[in-house]
């Protein structure tokens, strides 16, 4: 008898009734037979599991996008989705309250904003001892970590799976090796709790036909040595092409669904060395055109405008192997003629790294949403105490920090849809019900901000369940201009309790065009120490080269003239930076370089 197509799992009724099958013979005779009568019944009982198991062990080859993650949002708006982001919480023995401020501000402000997923960029502990001297895991930070992140997710109500907690250096100080002892990591993390393997993690969220792509990563070395050795981040070939392979996953479906990728680690790419290749993180995010990277690792003490843009013409030949770093005004990174508004152009390849502050001093927050697209962010500070009301304009975007070569495209060839352009939105999370929500347009060319727009926004009806998206139609043509920063918006709302609120004044350019971000000279003394460390490995060079030409017999013309960045990070290094170390640490400051040359065009 067969069920479905499968053999009763009993013995074969046809071996019971056919007498020939029972007095079937065999070479060597009966004993032999009844031994190969008996293996026959067996396979037959056996063969179905060894199909079933042989078919689950070739699955993932043959259907990789099983294994891709994918959670359709509810309850929010139409095409939107929001995350939170914190980074270097730094919980330490020393100082009990960065746990307990966490413990009592994220977690309400978790359950009023109800994210789609909350990631959390590294330095979970701090793993120092009081006097800073000395650096190694503790694992009470550990334990604190672990209960204090359960207290978060039992009072904010939130899925325990969307949270993404990633290592950090500050992790893995004196770890000998992933899983071994001291890898507290591995054992007290939401990560490790949830069995998420390797070093590479997606995720995407599916709303009203788009995706929205989120791959962290984990660039910490493998052999977790102790400060200042362990102060950039140290990706592998291997860890490049599962990036790569993770950022490419609905490549071919972008025709049919749009995607929106979002990357998210520890170290800045200015803090990441290249991998033992020669590859570079930043040419798989350009290959792959992010939206942006999400990062922490040098906190606010150096100023809260650590973000950099990218970009690669990749349709000009001359300019397919250099990359671009504005933060500033620039001329028009795509020109809106015809040829280039077709679907055969090439496009610019572009993204924008977003350093965050952090929670060890500074109590930050980061929420950032992606509407239609638009990607846009908002930093919370909780030093002052919680917030009852948290407001996050979604479009038009902030001319600072959008992307400038696809707002200049999407102005030039109207590449979105009429919908996106004609309203402005925000999302607005209030801890009460909220009464009225407005919104105010100054021009900023008499001199002084004047209002030219001032107007009810009205709440989306199709919400239910979270987030409250207000909008409110404009003509948006009336405010074309050549400059990216003459017109700037604010949002204001008021609660049931009569609490207002507004957003901080956001410079906008519906031409696509990019405004300039001003440094402060805290911002630029990050930069201001790599000049100095690139000038003494300069002079290793020179003295190496010095080393060369005498060892080689050759003439000082024969040797090849490369530039500062080319001999310190590919040539053989001066035999007293050999050791793994110094060579580490040189990767790490080679990278920095591109910095160094943004900071010397621009002061």
């Amino acid at each position: 008898m067969r069920v479905g197509g499968l053999p009763d799992w009993g013995v074969g009724r046809d071996d019971q009734t056919n007498p020939e099958s029972q007095s079937r013979s065999a070479p060597g005779g009966p004993r032999l037979a009844a031994c190969a009568f008996a293996m026959e019944s067996r396979g037959k009982r056996i063969l179905p599991f060894l199909l079933v198991i042989i078919a689950a062990a070739a699955a993932p080859s043959a259907m990789p996008r099983d294994e891709r993650e994918v959670v359709v949002v509810s309850g929010a708006p139409d095409g939107v989705v929001w995350v939170a982001q914190l980074s270097d919480l730094h919980f330490s023995v020393h100082h009990p309250e960065r746990a307990y401020d966490f413990r009592r501000y994220v977690g309400p402000a978790l359950a009023m904003v109800n994210p789609d997923l909350v990631l959390i960029t590294g330095d979970l502990t701090d793993g120092k001892s009081k006097d800073l001297l000395t650096m190694k895991q503790n694992e009470v930070e550990w334990v604190e970590y672990e209960s204090t992140m359960k207290e978060i997710i039992e009072n904010s109500k939130l899925p325990r799976r969307i949270f993404y907690d990633m290592r950090g250096n500050h992790d893995s100080f004196g770890v000998p090796a992933s899983g071994e002892d001291y890898d507290f990591y591995s054992k007290y993390s939401i990560n490790a709790k949830l069995r998420r393997q390797g070093r590479v993690q997606s995720i995407t969220l599916e709303n009203s036909g788009r995706k929205h792509l989120f791959v962290g990563f984990d660039s910490t070395m493998e052999i977790g040595l102790r400060g200042p050795t362990n102060l950039f981040g140290h990706p592998t070939d291997k860890q490049m092409i599962e990036l790569d392979q993770a950022l490419s996953q609905w490549n071919t479906d972008f025709d049919k669904v749009p995607v929106t990728k979002i990357a998210f680690g520890h170290f800045p790419l200015s803090f990441s060395a290249l991998t033992e290749s020669g590859k570079s993180i930043k040419d798989v995010f350009l290959k792959q055109s992010l939206a942006a990277y999400l990062c922490g690792h040098l906190h606010t003490r150096f100023g809260k405008n650590l973000k950099r843009y990218y970009h690669r013409a990749v349709q000009e030949p001359s300019l397919s192997e250099h990359y671009y770093q504005h933060n500033m005004h620039q001329g028009d990174a795509f020109q809106g003629n015809k040829e280039n508004c077709s679907e055969e152009a090439s496009h610019v390849e572009e993204f924008w790294e977003w350093e965050m502050g952090d929670w060890r001093k500074s109590r930050s927050m980061r929420i950032l949403a992606i509407d239609d697209g638009y990607v846009s962010y908002t930093d919370i500070d909780f030093r002052l105490g919680s917030k009852s009301i948290i407001i996050l304009p979604t479009f038009p975007l902030d001319s600072r920090f959008m992307q400038r070569a696809s707002a200049f495209r999407d102005f030039k060839c109207h590449v979105m849809g009429a919908s996106s352009f004609d309203t402005v939105r925000a999302l607005v999370f209030s801890k009460h019900e909220i009464v009225s929500v407005s919104v105010k347009i100054y021009d900023s060319r008499p001199g002084t901000l004047e209002i030219v727009f001032d107007s009810e926004m009205k709440r989306v009806d199709s919400n239910e369940t979270r987030g409250n998206m207000y909008l409110i139609p404009w003509n948006w043509r009336a405010f074309e201009d050549s400059s990216p920063s003459r017109y700037w918006l604010q949002i204001e709302v008021m609660d049931i309790t009569g609490d207002t609120s507004v957003s901080q004044l956001r410079p906008f350019s519906v031409n696509g065009l990019l405004a300039r971000v001003n440094w402060t000279w805290k911002e630029f003394f990050v930069i201001v120490p790599t000049i100095v460390i690139l000038a003494a490995m300069a002079a290793e060079r020179t003295a190496y080269r010095e080393h060369y030409l005498s060892r080689s017999g050759k003439k000082k013309d024969d040797y090849p003239l490369q530039s500062a960045r080319e001999g310190l990070c590919y040539e053989p290094l001066a035999p007293c930076a050999s050791t793994f170390l110094l060579r580490s640490f040189t990767h790490g400051v080679c990278h920095l370089q591109d910095t160094v040359h943004l900071a010397v065009r621009e002061f």
